[in-house]
């Protein structure tokens, strides 16, 4: 975007494990959501995975 001349108002990289990277590369969003609230409560299969036997609730 940046090489093209096309304006960019929002750059969204980074998450809680290098937001010190992000900000200093120039991100204008960042997902912090472990820094504020923790790990899951469980691993991120159990959220992401489409196996209904890892995840009954499907």
């Amino acid at each position: 975007m940046l090489e093209k001349d096309l304006p960019v108002y929002e750059l969204s990289m980074g998450m809680s494990n290098d937001l010190e990277t992000a900000i200093e590369e120039g991100s204008t969003i960042i997902r912090v959501g472990t820094a504020i609230f923790g790990r899951r409560p469980y691993p991120d299969s159990y959220y992401w995975n489409d196996n209904k036997e890892a995840n009954p609730q499907l």
